[in-house]
């Protein structure tokens, strides 16, 4: 055996040479004289002979130039090439051209050049391996790591040019964005042949001016010209069929029938656009006056039926493929079926073409070969374009938009906030964190981007537009946009963004770049508006198409992190590590704040929040409108403040499940520092006020006529909010006299089974809950019998108070412990913390 083959110890031989096992020694006979083993040992014996005939020089001045050293050993013989190193001063391999030469420079005792000492020894002979020539790497691979970009980032001054220069790194090349146009233009001339006069509208990252090398090329295909042409055509054609003739023969007779444009080469069937020759065999001749009207035949104002399947090739399916369709009528799932057909037998280089009609906005994508593209059609996308000029009209204004904006994207993808490389899924898509930037910096102060309504309201008239119903008007330029007077540097205006959006009341708001501010979510629950946005844990109204949510998708877990990550990176902000460059060579600025483990680093440890918490324990109760039932969201819908109508329906259910259920006493302070039950307390139902009937002393376990009463008023009542009895903030002092959280999940348990209700479905209602509720409790009572009931167990105060504006709409609760003989107090608040968020969930609803 050759020493390039090994033979493998289960059967069949490898080659060292060319990394390749064969299963047998015929199949390795095969492969020895094969073309790729041939050629390794040609490069081989060519490297070997190269090594043996170079050497080694270092030594020489930094910026030396190849021609210097070639000229130096030349005087020794002739000088086949000089590699230089990468670096261009550190070291060169000088390739003679035969050992003669070669034995002449060694003999050399001292080789000076330019007044330096050069060091010349033989050229490290190396053991020949192959490597594979890497594929070409598309442009979604070549995303800087995350070390390299480290690297970078650190060797900026300050955070200003860390954050332009990440802005550079990730921004197209100037042959990128030629790539693109080139592809465009393509496609503009391959569909024009199909659909006259539509046009191919580039829109999303590749144009925005936010582009990043792996962001898709999405286009929009515009129809309503193709649409015109095609109804013009179809009108010519019957005046055409007027003067049609018609004579009786009995022979077939051949006709041609001529159609301009003239011939084109982007078909890659070789299918000619321009001339269609069909055969009729019929006894009657068939005299055409051809009238002006380019591919009439194709969209289907000529009836396939009339020219029959001729000779070639010219005739088959690509000629008659728009013949079937009507544009104006088609669905659009007919007509991107139709663009999948154009893009994959028409266009060269696109392959994985595929339609995705069930996606909310239907598509057809593709993939480039030459380039690594990968690319979306769609054709009803008009307001897609008018948002992409928008953000090149808001990156235009002002040159920190667009560093600003690359800074958070990178950030949340980091984060795992955005940058689903699936698309869809729960993330922030690079559209909504834009749009959150924006948003940002119109609320600056002064601000540094105008309302869309102030674009709108200096816009031309011949410039104004609606597209679907929706105004989408503002200038084409930034020449009529009067420059802001905000002069803060981009190292404060991305703390300041974080910042922002940690106070940010992301429950109770909807972010509106048209008004330049947030607006309770509850002037989008009219059930009068036809178009509804769909609300969520974040919602960003489209600047134009109102009743679209950008920020739909996520969830709230998405929504939590993202407030959460915010917090963090503005306590980061504030520290010397991000504002200052470290002169200790620590990573610092931007780099720490991209860390992947930076929020846990900076967020609170579990010792410190069990020491804050310890002697005080909470429970938010967070304001979800979507979980409200048709109902309350009527009572909200309009008013003032629905925040303070909101915590009052959350401090009724409160007191609700506290007495009715569990069965324990409640009395509040009011600010006179009268005691007043709850039980007293209630709704006239003639009246839409609450009012405070008495002042006696709570008994305990006693009943509770209110929430029975308040249950019975009608639901689309709206309290006044003069007349509210929980404003902002209220206390409670609570008395429990039974253990009623031990054992409950047994007693559920047998209860359910004495009723026949087995499962949690079987009580989903809002009364059946509370019912089941109230009856384990009263059976816990019942096991108690021989406790001692006149000395209370636990004595604590219950605080509720709503937030919101500054954070999260929600109401927080605060258990405060007393009185706590038995030690009993943490195992009732461990259980309060589940129980009561789903009661008043439930009663809410």
């Amino acid at each position: 055996l050759s020493a390039d083959v090994e033979a493998l110890l289960r059967g069949g031989f490898h080659c060292r040479l060319c990394d390749i096992n064969v299963p047998n020694q015929p199949s390795l006979e095969d492969h020895i004289k094969g073309k790729k083993h041939q050629k390794l040992l040609s490069v081989r014996t060519n490297r070997k002979s190269q090594e043996e005939r170079s050497v080694f020089v270092s030594g020489f001045k930094r910026g030396t130039s190849d021609l210097e050293i070639t000229g130096h050993f030349q005087r020794y013989g002739s000088v086949s090439s000089v590699i230089m190193d990468k670096n261009k001063g550190v070291y060169a391999i000088v390739e003679l051209d035969n050992i003669e030469t070669l034995q002449k420079v060694l003999s050399e005792t001292q080789h000076c050049m330019n007044g330096q000492r050069l060091q010349v020894k033989p050229r490290e002979k190396k053991e020949f391996k192959y490597t594979p020539k890497k594929k070409q790497s598309s442009h979604r691979n070549q995303v800087l790591s995350q070390e390299e970009l480290s690297e970078a980032l650190c060797q900026a001054n300050h955070v200003d040019e860390q954050m332009s220069q990440l802005m550079q790194l990730f921004e197209l090349s100037d042959s990128e964005r030629k790539v693109r146009e080139l592809l465009v233009t393509l496609l503009q001339e391959v569909f024009s042949e199909f659909f006259p006069g539509c046009k191919v509208l580039p829109f999303g990252s590749s144009v925005n001016c936010f582009d990043t090398h792996a962001c898709d090329l999405d286009l929009f295909l515009d129809l309503e010209n193709t649409k015109t042409f095609q109804a013009k055509a179809k009108a010519d054609a019957e005046e055409v069929s007027d003067v049609l003739t018609f004579s009786h023969h009995t022979k077939s007779t051949k006709v041609c029938v001529s159609l301009s444009p003239p011939p084109s080469k982007n078909c890659k069937s070789g299918f000619v656009f321009g001339g269609v020759t069909g055969e009729l065999h019929s006894s009657e001749i068939l005299h055409y006056k051809v009238c002006n009207y380019t591919l009439a035949w194709f969209l289907g104002a000529i009836p396939k039926r009339d020219v029959v399947e001729g000779n070639g090739e010219d005739a088959q399916s690509e000629d008659s493929i728009l013949s079937d369709i009507d544009l104006e009528t088609a669905s659009a799932v007919e007509v991107l079926e139709l663009v999948a057909t154009v893009l994959q037998k028409c266009v060269p280089g696109v392959h994985k073409v595929q339609a995705v009609t069930t996606a909310r906005l239907p598509v057809v994508k593709f993939v480039h070969k030459e380039t690594g593209l990968q690319g979306d059609v769609s054709i009803n996308n008009r307001l897609a374009v008018r948002n992409t000029k928008f953000l090149q009209l808001c990156a235009s204004m002002d040159e920190r938009v667009r560093p600003l904006t690359y800074a958070v994207r990178y950030w949340a993808k980091q984060k795992q906030l955005a940058g689903n490389p699936f698309g869809g899924g729960p993330l922030l898509n690079n559209y909504a964190l834009t749009l959150l930037v924006i948003f940002y910096l119109q609320n600056r102060t002064p601000p540094i981007l105008p309302t869309v309504s102030k674009l709108k309201a200096i816009t031309e008239d011949q410039e104004q537009c609606v597209i679907d119903g929706y105004d989408c008007s503002f200038p084409s330029d930034n020449s009529k946009v009067e420059p802001g007077e905000n002069s803060e540097n981009l190292c404060s205006l991305l703390a300041e963004f974080y910042n922002f959006y940690t106070e940010f009341d992301f429950a109770g708001t909807v972010i509106s770049l048209r008004e330049g501010r947030d607006l309770p979510v509850t002037e989008f629950v009219d059930p009068e508006l036809n178009r509804k946005l769909r609300l969520g844990p974040i919602n960003i109204q489209d600047p134009f198409e109102l009743d679209h949510n950008v920020a739909g998708n996520i969830n709230d877990k998405t929504g939590q992190k993202f407030k959460k990550e915010c917090s963090d990176a503005s306590k980061y902000c504030r520290s010397l590590q991000y504002q200052r460059k470290s002169n200790k060579g620590k990573v610092w600025g931007l780099v720490r704040l991209f860390h992947t483990h930076s929020s846990a680093e900076s967020s609170p440890s579990t010792s410190q929040r069990q020491a804050g918490t310890q002697d005080r324990m909470v429970i938010i109760i967070p304001f979800k409108l979507s979980a409200l039932s048709d109902d309350t969201k009527k009572s909200l819908h309009g008013s003032s403040d629905f925040r303070e109508i909101w915590f009052e329906k959350v401090c009724c259910a409160l007191l609700y499940v506290m007495e009715e259920v569990l069965q324990c006493s409640c009395s509040s302070t009011e600010e006179n520092g009268t005691c007043v039950s709850s039980d007293h307390v209630n709704i006239n139902e003639n009246s839409e006020d609450l009012v405070v009937l008495s002042d006696d002393n709570p008994q305990p376990g006693s009943k509770r006529l209110f929430e029975e009463e308040m249950l019975k008023a009608s639901p689309s009542k709206k309290p006044k909010l003069e007349n509210l009895k929980f404003r902002d903030s209220v206390m409670w002092y609570i008395t429990v006299w039974h253990k009623v959280w031990m054992g409950r999940r047994k007693v559920r348990r047998q209860l359910r089974h004495n009723t026949g209700t087995q499962n949690e479905a079987d009580c989903s209602t809002e009364v059946s809950c509370f019912d089941l509720e109230t009856k384990v409790t009263k059976a816990i009572l019942e096991q108690e019998r021989e406790a001692d009931a006149t000395k209370p167990l636990i004595t604590l105060t219950m605080s509720a108070k709503v937030l919101g504006r500054n954070k999260d709409t929600s109401t927080c609760l605060q258990f405060t412990p007393v009185q706590d003989d038995q030690f009993l107090f943490h195992d009732f608040f461990h259980f309060l913390e589940s129980f009561v968020p789903k009661m008043i969930k439930k009663h809410i609803e």
